[in-house]
């Protein structure tokens, strides 16, 4: 049988693992097992019910936490590199400072949750949720997102160099300022985003959406928009050379001051474009529309 011992926080009483080769946690009576910097590592934590425990600094590492419930709990600065947290529901979770490497979050609720500097490097939110959740300048290069909503998230200066966001619903997310260089995010939806001074250069913009979309003095140089939809898009002082953009819709778009150096735009759509102060040069706009201009 597993043993137990309990500790004194606060004037509450928590239920503790006694030992790392314990049994499974699951068949245990429903427990309070949070302290601050607790090491739960390793543990089977799947389906358990932690919803608003305090669990700031605990060793979660490796852990398995698939269907648990995190609603409301405290995770900040926890080490869950390598957790598996698939299906897990942490709406309005504090994870802000976790470790995150590696870990499994596909299909997780993480709608409003506060993941502010998380280092998630190489971390898996596919299919997860992540509605208006807070993920500034975290660290998520070479994650992958396919199939995530991350409408209305902020990501702004965040890491996403060689992240994985392919067909991402991401309408009216922040990404100010964020990396994304190397990115892939052909067929994302970020119509409304805010992507000032973001760094997409050599970005898969393969047919995104980007309607109504502000990339104001965003490095796109070598980025791939071929068919990409952009109408009414604001590139305002963005540096967009040797930018492929076949047949795409930039029409009543904004490139005032852009740099447009060997740009190619066959067969795209750009009437009613603004090209005022932009830098033309080497480009290739052959059947491409460009009334009004």
């Amino acid at each position: 049988m597993t043993a137990w011992r309990t500790i004194g926080v606060a004037g509450a009483v928590l239920f503790v693992l006694a030992g790392a080769g314990d049994a499974d946690a699951r068949d245990q009576p429903a427990a309070q097992v949070a302290q601050a910097g607790l090491d739960l590592s390793g543990q089977d934590l799947t389906g358990r019910d932690l919803a608003k425990e305090d669990l700031r600094g605990a060793n979660l590492a490796g852990s398995k936490m698939d269907g648990a419930s995190l609603a409301g709990a405290d995770l900040g600065s926890a080490d869950l590199s390598g957790a598996s947290l698939a299906g897990a529901k942490s709406t309005g979770a504090n994870l802000s400072g976790a470790g995150l490497s590696g870990a499994n979050l596909s299909g997780a609720d993480l709608r409003e949750t506060y993941l502010r500097e998380i280092r998630a490097r190489g971390a898996d939110f596919t299919g997860a949720r992540l509605g208006g959740a807070d993920l500034t300048r975290a660290d998520l290069r070479g994650a992958r997102f396919e199939n995530a909503i991350l409408i209305r998230a902020v990501l702004d200066s965040a890491r996403l160099d060689g992240a994985r966001l392919s067909g991402v619903l991401m309408a009216g997310a922040r990404f100010v300022k964020a990396h994304l260089d190397g990115a892939d995010l052909s067929g994302a939806d970020l119509a409304g985003a805010n992507l000032a001074r973001t760094d997409l250069t050599s970005a898969d913009l393969r047919e995104a959406i980007l309607t109504d979309a502000d990339l104001s003095q965003t490095r796109l140089e070598r980025a791939d928009l071929t068919w990409t939809r952009a109408k009414g898009a604001t590139f305002a002082g963005a540096r967009l050379a040797w930018v492929r953009a076949y047949g795409g819709d930039f029409r009543d778009g904004d490139f005032s001051g852009a740099d447009l150096s060997e740009a190619e735009f066959a067969g795209a759509d750009l009437s009613g474009a603004d090209l005022g102060r932009s830098i033309l040069d080497g480009n290739n706009f052959r059947q491409a529309n460009l009334s009004g201009i």
